[in-house]
């Protein structure tokens, strides 16, 4: 699918972070509750950052020896073509330093790469190495991104735009941006750095083309950070079934809007910005009485994308900081999903996307935070089996109290002989006899066509001792 802009397109990111600043020890941390952030833009940032390898500019996707990557579509000529030993990799990007980000790096099978959220802008540095260590060069086949929150998009205006933070060598983004589209965005969440930073790039009429909305409006959230008509709202979600997103021609069959990795791996996208895609269309949460809002907290968090990534038998689970707790300013859209999910379907008539306990590796949604990962989410994806499954915690020491005991003790007991594995805890986060701290990014490399897994972190350039694991279901 093609982006088809609206002729009152403008675009917007609402840049708040999920945690506000603390008064403790720890300057640099925050605490959750008030997403209050600013961006550092005066902070000196990695002079590493103009060394990378040079950008390739060529309109044509490339995997790592320069080689064309073949046709998307062509999901078993793909198959064939791989090569023996064949691996799908998930790097959740270890970034720490002076502020909060999250950030996961995909190659798939066939080499194409998927950057999911880009951090913060002092991260650039530290996303920088993941691209060029994992793809070989400043260049990503796609970016998506779950939310609007600071801490998950204040770093691509910097990867992505030539400046001397990058030294003019910006990392080119070939095939496609997927966010929520920019609607249903409070007005308290215009007009920060990272939000005109990325409307703008967007703008451009050099990207029309790599823009793939999952939802859409009359009117789109403007780039200056006038609050005028909002919240912008959504009055459709049907990007959320366009099919394979680059391919045009499915975009009316009603599939569920895909990625494609290569040798039949996929990340395929269920919900955004409060709305399931269903065998009945796509459905709204608000319109099932759940009150959403719009604002810089929660109904932000709320509003995140969710997506499965799959390999034959393996499937990683993500969903932003998708919230379920139910609190005020936490809208439970996760208990929404979960209910919606027997209907979630491939293709209309087709099977459904997601059996209950068809995960591998869960993505805990908020860093760890109370506000998500509610009882009927762990249910979902983590059935109380036995089977081996782990858990991922995307976090740095400035996420205070995160990961949270509520949200450790519902997934323990799940994960049987796996782990949940945080790249770095929050200060003042819980403990759990399953919690494995990396100091460093967590490595999830898939093989043998999606059959089985390891997890590994990644802790000083070097990448530790892999726990092995069987995938648990078709």
């Amino acid at each position: 699918m093609r982006f088809r802009l609206f002729p009152s397109l403008a675009l917007v990111i609402a840049c708040s972070i999920s945690c506000s600043s603390s008064s403790s020890s720890n300057p640099s941390a925050s605490t959750p509750g008030n997403d209050a952030a600013v961006e550092q833009d005066g902070a000196p940032e990695d002079a590493a950052l103009d060394q990378g390898l040079d950008a390739t500019s060529g309109e044509d996707a490339v995997d790592g020896d320069g080689s064309s990557i073949p046709d998307a579509t062509q999901d078993q000529a793909v198959e064939d073509a791989l090569p023996p030993g064949a691996q799908l990799v998930i790097e959740n990007v270890f970034v720490s330093g002076a502020w909060m980000g999250e950030a996961v790096m995909v190659v798939g099978p066939d080499g194409t790469s998927v950057l999911i959220d880009t951090a913060s802008g002092l991260h650039a540095a530290a996303l920088f190495e993941a691209i060029e260590r994992n793809v070989g060069k400043r260049s990503v086949d796609w970016v998506v991104i779950t939310h609007y929150h600071e801490d998950h998009i204040g770093g691509f205006d910097k990867l992505f735009r030539a400046s001397t933070v990058n030294g003019d060598n910006p990392a080119v983004i070939q095939r496609g941006v997927v966010t929520r589209g920019m609607v249903d965005i409070g007005a308290d969440n215009v007009g920060a750095n990272g939000f005109g930073q990325l409307c703008s790039w967007l703008g451009d009429a050099a990207h029309a083309s790599l823009r793939h909305d999952l939802c859409s409006g009359p009117a789109q959230a403007p780039c200056d950070g006038s609050t005028t008509g909002a919240p912008w709202a959504a009055s459709s979600c049907d990007g959320l079934r366009m099919g394979v997103l680059d391919d045009p021609g499915d975009d009316g069959a009603g599939a569920l809007s895909t990625i494609q990795l290569g040798g039949g791996a996929s990340i395929v996208f269920f919900a955004a910005n409060a709305h399931v895609a269903s065998g009945a269309g796509v459905e709204s949460a608000e319109q099932s009485g759940v009150v959403v809002g719009e604002g810089a907290n929660g109904p932000e968090n709320g509003r995140s994308v969710g997506a499965i990534l799959r390999w034959g038998n393996f499937s990683y689970v993500f969903a932003g900081d998708m919230t379920g707790e139910g609190e005020s300013d936490n809208p439970d859209i996760e208990s929404f999903v979960v209910g919606k999910a027997p209907g979630i379907l491939v293709q209309p008539g087709g099977a459904p996307l997601f059996e209950t306990g068809m995960s591998d590796v869960v993505h805990v949604s908020h860093h760890g935070y109370n506000t998500s990962t509610n009882q009927a989410w762990v249910d979902w994806l983590l059935p109380n089996d036995g089977q081996a499954r782990n858990a991922v915690i995307g976090a740095n020491h400035n996420y205070l109290l995160a990961p949270a005991a509520k949200v450790l003790g519902r997934l323990g007991p799940r994960v049987g002989a796996g782990s949940i594995w945080v790249t770095e805890p929050g200060t003042g986060g819980s403990s759990h006899p399953r919690l494995v701290a990396a100091k460093g990014a967590v490595v999830i490399r898939v093989k043998d066509d999606g059959n089985a897994y390891s997890v590994a972190p990644r802790t000083g350039g070097v990448e530790g001792p892999a726990q092995e694991f069987v995938s648990t279901s078709p």
